[in-house]
Parts: C-alpha cells; sequence; structure tokens
C-alpha cells in the first residue's frame, strides 16, 4: 500500500488521544509525587472514553484491517497504525478486545496477515 499523508496524521491524532504520547516525555517530569487514586481514576476514565468514542467511530476496525492488507510489509503507516492500536488498547480495555475479537471470528481469513505480521516481525 502507497502511503498516506492524511490517514498517518490522523493516526497518530487518534494514538495520542488514549495517552500514546511517547513515554521518554513521562519520565523526563522527575520524581514528584504520583497522582492520588483519584486523579488515577479520573484518567484512566477519560482513557476508556476515548477508546470507546474511537471504537464507535470503527477505529478497531481499521486498525486491524491495514495491519491485514499490510501483509507483512513494515512501514511508517504499518508502525503508526500498530502504535494506534496499542493506544486503543492500553489498559486492558475489555470492549475493544470484544470489538476486534468479533471482528476476527467474522474475517478469519483476512487476519491471517495480521498475525503473520507479528510472527515475521519476531514481535
Amino acid at each position: 500500500m502507497s502511503e498516506d499523508d492524511l490517514y498517518m496524521h490522523y493516526a497518530d491524532i487518534f494514538s495520542k488521544s488514549c495517552g500514546g504520547a511517547d513515554e521518554d516525555e513521562e519520565e523526563e517530569e522527575g520524581e514528584e509525587e504520583g497522582p492520588s487514586i483519584h486523579e488515577q481514576e479520573m484518567e484512566k476514565q477519560k482513557l476508556l472514553f476515548q477508546q470507546s468514542r474511537l471504537a464507535n467511530r470503527g477505529v478497531a476496525e481499521m486498525t486491524l484491517l491495514y495491519i491485514s492488507a499490510c501483509k507483512g510489509v513494515q512501514s511508517p503507516m504499518t508502525m503508526n497504525t500498530l502504535r494506534l492500536g496499542i493506544s486503543i488498547l492500553k489498559g486492558g480495555n475489555v470492549e475493544i478486545q470484544k470489538v476486534m475479537s468479533r471482528i476476527r471470528t467474522f474475517q478469519k481469513i483476512m487476519f491471517v496477515s495480521f498475525f503473520n505480521f507479528f510472527h515475521l516481525q519476531n514481535i
């Protein structure tokens, strides 16, 4: 597949909306006191809301379909898509896992490429 700059920008924005920002930035903030339990719960609820909103708009399906279509070829678009997939699954979001499982059940043949990608990349 040819690179699509618009797709890459959207995948990056969607990923960041689910807390997919670089972890290095978080580590550089220093040894400050951690967030309270209330703040952690609020962050978790925000994350779940963003992930669910993206899932309702078809991002989970788009992610799996694109990874399947890449047929194991590593490219910047594939890596952006993987980051997006990781960000919508961050925190073990069961709702997203169920969506992805239903898609896989309906389209098993297409997703052989998805699993081959990970096998070829030794992930």
